[in-house]
This record gives C-alpha cells, structure tokens and sequence, in this order.
C-alpha cells in the first residue's frame, strides 16, 4: 500500500493538472478546486484506486436523489441567503461605512463571545492591533449557529456578509448555479496514475451544484463586489485554508478593487489531511492568490513554501487563536471528564463515537463524555447513526478554557483545539480510529501526549492522565502582529 505522503504528492500533481485544463473564474469557484477531503469524497476514492481497494463510493440519500431530480439544492440555498438578507437589514440597518477600510472576513457563532464579550475567532486580538497602528479594521462575518441572536451579540460596526450582498447579486449567483445544475459542470479530467477517472470528477462536480455548495461559494464574492460598491477597501484578510469561498473573495477583490491587497492567514494545523493546502510544482501558477500568506509559525511557513505556495509571499506571524487560553485551565472539581474534540465531519464524528463506546459502554467507571462539535458540522447524523450511547454525555459548545478546565483529559483526532489543550496543561490523546489519512497536530510534542488506537488503550490513556504544566507564555509577539501589516 502506498504511503500518505505518496499519495498526497500524487494528489497535489494531478489536481495541478485539473485546474490547469480547466482553469476559468467558475471553476475556481467549486470544491474540486479546493482539493479538501473534507468537502469531497474524491480523494478517498482515488486513494483506494491508487492501492487497488474498493470504491468506498457514498451512496446516494434520498435528499440527493430528489436534489438530482429537482435543483432543491441551489433553491433552498437562494431562499435562505434572502432570508438572512432581510434580518440583516432588519438588525443591522446602518449601511456600510465608506471606508477606507481593511476589511477582516471571519466566521461568528457560539463560540465567538467567551465570558460573553466578543472575541474573533481566528483573528483574536489583530483588529485592536490594526487600529493601533493606524489601520482601519472592519469585520465581515459570516454568521454559524443562531443567526439573529449571534447578530444582535455582534461588536457594533460588524457587518454581516448578507448586508452587503445585493438582489442582484443574489439572482447572479442562482443563474450560474442554476446553468451548472441544467448543463452540469463541463470538466476535463486527467488521468490518476494511469486510471480514466472523468466518471468520478463527473459525479463529484455534480454533487457541488446539487447540494448548493458551489451557490454558497458564489455568494461570497457576490457579497463582497456589494461591499466595495460602496466601500473602499484596502486590504483583505482571511482564514487561509484554500476553498473555494477564498477564490470567490479574492476574484471579487480583483475586479472591484485591485489595488487591494489580500492577506491569508494559515491558522489551521497543517497535518497530512490537510491536502487542500498541498500544490504541486505547477499549482501556484494559474490559482488565484493572496498577496501575502500569513503562517502561524516558523514551522508552518517551512511547509507551505515545501507544498509549494510561493515563498516570497508567506511571512511568519504568530498563533492568534491561542492567545486567549495561554494561562492554566481553571481546574473544577467534581467526577471524571473527558472532553472530545470534533473536527474534521462525519467520518471522524463517527469513528470516534465508535471508540467511545467500545471503551466505555457499560463501563460502571466511565466518565461523563463531553461532545465539542466544530461550529459548523452538525453533530446529530452521527449521534443517530451510532444510536443510545452507554455511557453519560452531553454536548458543549461555551469557552474552550472553561471546557478545558472541566476535564481530566481531551480526546482528539484532527482539531487544532489540541494545541490549545497542551498548553493550558490538559493531557490530549490522539485517536486513531482507522482514518484512511490520519494526521495528528500534537505529532512529536511528547509529555501529556498518549494515543488510543481501540477501547482497551484509550480507557488505559485516560485513566493514567494527569495535569500537566502550562505553557503560559503568549504565543501572540508584536512581530508576529506585524506581520499582518500587508
């Protein structure tokens, strides 16, 4: 069988080659361009290709197949972006300032205001910065969870992306996902390691239409070329990960403003699963690109410029996110916890339910589970395909520290949550529950760090876990920060 790393060089040449054929403003726009296992089945499958296995093809739901019959997909996306255009109007009412401003698109949800106050977060403290340095930081978010409660909660001056985006710009990006559902995506595909695959690019550009994701990813730059209808915007800076949504601002920036500058900001560990992040040698050639990439640390900057982002254009910044949880976890008495961390979709929320329960179902000595979904994918399909847990439960969404705080231990897979967890001082263990990519953040970090492979070894990592010392000190330094000062 072929390694990870083979695989991914492989993958990262071949989607070279993808978009090079196919390379066009709509295209830049879908999944396939994004290259993420996360939002595609494609790498999974040209995986088993490549090591002879079977096609872990998904099969259709019912949901799909009506969306295959009938562009429900795109519809339902359309009617509820308009709906958010109406409360955002509503709750919102002021209109954009003119500017000049240096625009921040970030995501706001539940976990976006601990101890109840707001705090961005992927940018953390870099909009107060940014006005200190004379800067003029303007949020634009998009709104998980609640969208009216999180709106009303929002800093004055935020503006959520629906405010700026237009009819028009609505009924444009429906045309076009509408055109691509009717005719389909026209797609050249190369072959895989000597494999015709035209068939499985086929049924994947087909699933991004049919679901309303290549909609969605429209919508971005709709919303933002409504922005700078009425703003001057000077910089842009966004969570760096590669998707689609990212092309659609940035293409929006380059006709409204190109004078603009685009800043990414690498914030998400970067594991083997990561092959969103992986170019080949010729990927940087064609893709929209920011001005500047922005990574967390040294290490980080090392391996975009190795996967083949230009390295004139990353600088080393710092750990925003981790600056609020720098100090020890408040400690909480009371019986066991273990708190675990969700992260990557449905196949990891699966595979670690399923090692729960073979560690603890039935256990008299179990410990309360605590479930931390990622804020943006839904827990409940996994919770009802795994069917009655045995053993206590519950689901928490508040402050990190405070969940941090509540329990021996974090059990993880993929969450970038684990970094913060080794350095508030609570013991992580990373679990392999058999994915087809496994990609550990905490790899090579040492004390406080176990793994679990089956019931037996997590129920064995979790009763030998203790506190260990924090890592108090602020990842955040004033020449990280200015790193960002495109």
């Amino acid at each position: 069988m072929s390694s990870g790393e083979d695989f991914a060089r492989a993958y990262a040449d071949w989607c070279d080659e993808l978009d090079a054929r196919n390379a066009s403003p709509l295209w830049w726009a879908t999944s396939l361009a994004s290259r993420h296992p996360l939002t595609l089945s494609l790498p999974r499958r040209l995986f088993a290709l490549k090591n002879s296995q079977a096609d872990p093809r998904p099969p259709l739901s019912l949901k799909s197949r009506l969306c295959a019959a009938l562009p429900l997909g795109p519809l339902s996306a359309a009617a509820r972006a308009a709906w958010r255009m109406a409360l955002a109007r509503l709750l919102r009412p002021q209109a954009p300032p003119p500017g000049p401003a240096d625009l921040l698109f970030t995501l706001a949800g539940p976990r976006s205001f601990p101890n109840g106050t707001y705090r961005d977060q992927f940018f953390g403290d870099l909009p107060e910065f940014l006005a200190s340095a004379g800067r003029a930081p303007l949020l634009w978010t998009f709104v998980t969870g609640n969208y009216a409660a999180t709106i009303r909660r929002l800093p004055p001056g935020a503006i959520p992306i629906e405010r700026t985006l237009t009819a028009a710009g609505l009924m444009r990006a429906l045309a076009a996902a509408l055109g691509a559902w009717t005719r389909g995506i026209p797609v050249d595909a190369p072959p895989f390691e000597g494999h015709d695959v035209s068939e499985l690019v086929k049924e994947e550009a087909a699933a991004n239409v049919r679901e309303g994701r290549f909609f969605n990813d429209l919508l971005y730059g709709e919303a933002l070329s409504g922005l700078i209808a009425r703003t001057e915007v000077r910089t842009l800076y966004y969570p760096f990960e590669n998707l689609a949504r990212e092309r659609s601002l940035l293409m929006a920036l380059r006709r409204g403003a190109p004078r603009a500058r685009a800043v990414g900001y690498q914030h998400s560990p970067l594991t083997a699963r990561q092959l969103n992040c992986r170019l080949g040698s010729r990927g940087a050639q064609r893709l929209p690109l920011p001005d500047v990439i922005v990574a967390s640390d040294a290490a980080a900057a090392r391996r975009l410029g190795e996967w083949g982002w230009p390295k004139e254009r990353i600088r080393v910044g710092c750990a925003l996110r981790a600056a609020a949880p720098g100090a020890p976890a408040k400690r909480v008495n009371g019986p066991p916890r273990l708190l675990v961390l969700l992260s990557q979709g449905p196949e990891e929320y699966k595979g670690l339910l399923r090692l729960l329960r073979e560690a603890f179902d039935g256990q008299p000595d179990a410990p309360e589970v605590v479930l931390r979904p990622h804020p943006v994918i839904p827990l409940a399909p996994a919770l009802a395909d795994a069917g009655p847990l045995g053993f206590r439960w519950t689901v928490e969404s508040g402050p990190l520290s405070e969940a941090l705080g509540s329990c021996r231990a974090a059990l993880y897979a993929s969450s970038a949550a684990a970094l913060d967890a080794a350095r508030a001082g609570t013991p992580a263990i990373w679990a392999d529950w058999g994915d087809w990519l496994p990609s550990d953040p905490l790899e090579g970090r040492g004390e406080g760090h176990a793994e679990a492979r089956d019931g037996a070894s997590l129920r064995e990592a979790f009763a030998r876990a203790h506190p260990i010392p924090a890592d108090t000190s602020s990842p955040v330094t004033k020449a990280g920060l200015e790193a960002f000062l495109a």
